[in-house]
């Protein structure tokens, strides 16, 4: 079956590409992929951005063909708007902390996409639950330019439900899952010549996220146990020093883990390449877990009550262990058994099944 990413839009002179932040590298590699994916109709991709990002990640923008802009420009606006189709999606975009101003401008786009004769789609779309009413009233506008609201999870379709937009929604799966030169890492791993374990934190107090607790606390000694001379290596999706950064340390020095690595630059590669080195992986961020499984390898779920994790590890057959509890050392043998001992062929069809059903394939 052809893929339905052919009939996405109608032909217009450009494409207006809505992601989430880019100061996370996991959302970079969402954008990444709709820009490949994107590629071969030949028009101008126009991407918006609120903040402005690092010049590392403006590079990788522009080398895959993507023109940043900003949302903060009503002239920069109208011209990447006007006669555009617009994408919004993948990720997480739909929160309940997105700045007044920033749903202002992301309603001006998709309006301007509209009125000059552009179609307005999702993809891949996550979607919080909203309780404010000024971001429920402007997050609603926003899905309303839509024919159809295509949602990652049933998570995501509940919320859009829930905001009273009256349109179809559709769920698939994350746009990650969709095959692109991403994928194209997954060569036959190969177990790495040193060991080494990587943790991909979340601490945000904002959305009640958070690694730290006394899972981890008894699941990083057990790992040492079972693997003597694993290096570790902090892998950090959003580098800022007061993120993943800050996470990191404090994980470092509340949990005595000297000598630990931290990764926290902006390159998609490198973070990729941490991926595929590891023996094992340590999180509680989705993207963290579907990396993991592009590139096969073993990963154990913090579970800090997010339920994006749990689709994920449903799906994957993850291990999980709630953040507070306190595992047994038999418990803690299980589980790193059942991360290391996982079954790739099943692994290998949940992803082809994911990724043809983000390409609206199946």
């Amino acid at each position: 079956m052809a893929s339905r990413l052919e009939d996405a839009f109608d032909v217009r002179e450009k494409v207006l590409l809505v992601c989430a932040d880019l100061h996370n590298v996991g959302d970079l590699a969402l954008l990444l992929q709709n820009l490949e994916l994107a590629r071969s109709d030949g028009r101008r991709k126009f991407v918006r951005r609120w903040g402005r990002p690092p010049p590392v990640v403006e590079a990788q923008v522009a080398a895959a063909g993507g023109e940043l802009f900003s949302g903060r420009d009503a002239l920069e606006i109208l011209h990447a708007a006007w006669r555009a189709d617009c994408l919004i999606g993948g990720g997480q975009l739909v929160r309940d902390n997105a700045s007044i101003p920033s749903l202002v401008s992301l309603l001006l786009c998709t309006v301007i996409s509209r009125a000059s004769g552009g179609k307005v789609s999702t993809r891949g779309l996550g979607v919080s639950r909203i309780r404010s009413a000024a971001r429920r009233l402007l997050w609603r506008a926003v899905l309303s330019t839509c024919n159809e609201i295509v949602v990652r999870d049933e998570a995501s379709a509940a919320h859009v439900r829930d905001l009273g937009v009256r349109r179809r929604v559709v769920v698939r799966a994350d746009m990650a899952f969709a095959p692109t030169s991403l994928h194209a890492r997954r060569a036959a791993p190969t177990e790495p010549t040193t060991p080494v374990l990587v943790i991909a934190p979340c601490i945000d107090v904002g959305e009640g996220r958070s690694i730290d607790g006394a899972a981890f606390a008894s699941l990083i000694p057990a790992l040492r146990e079972a693997t003597p001379g694993i290096k570790l290596r902090f892998v950090c999706h959003d580098p800022r020093p007061s993120m993943d950064v800050a996470a990191a340390n404090s994980l470092a020095t509340s949990h005595h883990l000297e000598g630990a690595a931290i990764l926290d630059g902006y390159e998609l590669g490198a973070l990729l390449d941490e991926y595929a080195r590891a023996s094992v992986v340590v999180t509680n961020r989705l993207h963290a877990l579907i990396f993991s499984m592009i590139l096969g390898r073993p990963a154990i779920a913090i579970d800090d009550g997010d339920p994006k994790l749990h689709a994920i590890c449903e799906a994957f057959r993850i291990p999980a262990i709630a953040r507070n509890s306190q595992p047994s050392r038999t418990e803690l043998r299980s589980v790193i058994e059942a991360a290391t001992g996982f079954d790739r062929e099943a692994r290998t069809r949940t992803l082809r099944d994911l990724g043809r059903l983000a390409l609206g394939e199946a």
